[in-house]
Formats: structure tokens, sequence, C-alpha cells
């Protein structure tokens, strides 16, 4: 059996946690990394890291970013993200 891809989740207002939602659900995928700016979003798990500004998460090695940040952000999340091979939804 082949091993979970990993996720990261940029941006965890109401269209993130809405995609972890769903993303728990999937038998293959283990959602390991989330970032938000807004401290009353923060993830208290040990199972997942969880970061104040979106570019750390492309620190991680991640197969998967959701991206799920403000406009202004999402453009820049996505080229990132692509430029280091990791796969993008937004």
């Amino acid at each position: 059996m082949s091993a979970d891809l990993k996720i990261g989740i940029a941006g965890y207002g109401i269209v993130g946690k809405i995609r972890k939602k769903i993303l728990d659900g999937i038998t293959g995928l283990k959602v390991v990394a989330i970032s938000d700016k807004n401290p009353k979003n923060r993830v208290l798990s040990k199972k997942i890291k969880f970061f104040d500004n979106y570019k750390k998460l492309f620190n991680e090695n991640l197969d998967i970013l959701f991206v799920s940040l403000p406009n202004k952000y999402a453009a820049e999340a996505t080229i990132k993200a692509l430029k280091k091979n990791i796969n993008v939804f937004c």
C-alpha cells in the first residue's frame, strides 16, 4: 500500500475549514499543515503543523496545496507552489 498524500491548506477561514472536513473523509489523503494569519483559526493538533503565514508551508514536504486565501494572495501562493512542484487546487 502506498503512503498517504501530504496535504497543506493555505488559509483556514470558511473555505479552508470546509475543505479540511472533506479531505479528512478521503482515504489516502492526510492534512499535515495549515496556515492562517488569524490566531482564532489555529488548529490544535499534534498531527497537523500550524503556521501564521502561508509562505511557511513551502518548507514542508507537501504533495498537494489547497489555496483558500484571499484573492490578493492566492496567485502568489499558487505560483510559488507550482515552482516547488506541489500540485495546487484553488
